[in-house]
């Protein structure tokens, strides 16, 4: 059986399938590399011990996070409106990497080097 197109099932302007599909592309992007830094940043934070629990932790708020916060953004879609409700997402967004950056520029002057970061500066320049 061939799956429809999505402009067969919906009827909405082209234009409009056109940026849902260029929204939800650069929303797949933003949270698959979110995730990676995200990781990094808790290997580097977590102490290598606690490292499992650590991971655990940042991946459930994760979840906890999108259920706080698709419930926040519909409330304020209806209070606000979208466009006011998108900018006070991107003014929370620079608000949490500007707590995070000290934290992490502490973690990683505080941090002796990773094993790949020593065998790299033991290794002589090219031949």
């Amino acid at each position: 059986m061939v799956m429809p197109a999505l402009e067969d099932v919906v009827s909405v302007p082209r234009d409009a399938i056109a940026r849902w599909r260029t929204a939800m592309a650069l929303m797949a992007f933003v949270s698959y590399a979110s995730s990676g830094v995200g990781s990094a940043l808790v290997t580097d934070l977590v102490p290598p011990d606690a490292l499992g629990h650590g991971m655990a932790a940042f991946n459930a708020t994760t979840w906890v996070g999108a259920v706080v916060g698709f419930l926040g953004a519909g409330y304020a879609f209806r209070a606000i409106g979208p466009a006011e409700s998108f900018l006070a997402g991107a003014g929370l967004m620079v608000l949490a990497v500007a707590l995070l950056a000290p934290i992490a520029i502490e973690a990683r002057n505080s941090r002796p080097a990773s094993k790949a970061a020593e065998l790299l500066s033991d290794r002589e320049g090219p031949p």
